[in-house]
């Protein structure tokens, strides 16, 4: 299987955040230019639309964005007390970006590597 990611990822802390209509406990695992891997409880359809927020505070910047589903995969199980949590890792890739939002989402990943 030969590799297609054509942009380099970046490795997420917890500085940036997420809003996802999908989930309040939605997080992401990196980063690019070109989309993103999010940690989300909710099972996303492939090739399903989101409308999303990311930001990492301070001047860097807010980014409001459609997001297409390139792939879901469930990772893992929670037990929480006496609930289990499903976790699924989901590939996001980024539509139409505006000029501005290019500019805020190199801004983040410029912050990542710094």
């Amino acid at each position: 299987m030969t590799n297609m990611r054509t942009l380099k990822r970046f490795a997420v802390n917890n500085s940036i955040w997420i809003k996802a209509g999908v989930s309040e406990k939605s997080s992401i695992k990196n980063i690019s230019m070109g989309g993103m891997c999010i940690e989300t409880p909710q099972h996303l359809t492939h090739d399903s639309v989101y409308r999303i927020e990311i930001g990492s505070g301070g001047n860097n910047g807010k980014i409001t964005s459609s997001v297409k589903v390139a792939w879901s995969t469930l990772r893992k199980t929670v037990q929480e007390a006496d609930e289990i949590t499903l976790v699924y890792e989901v590939g996001l890739k980024f539509i139409n970006l505006s000029d501005k939002d290019k500019f805020s989402l190199h801004k983040i990943i410029t912050k990542l590597i710094h």
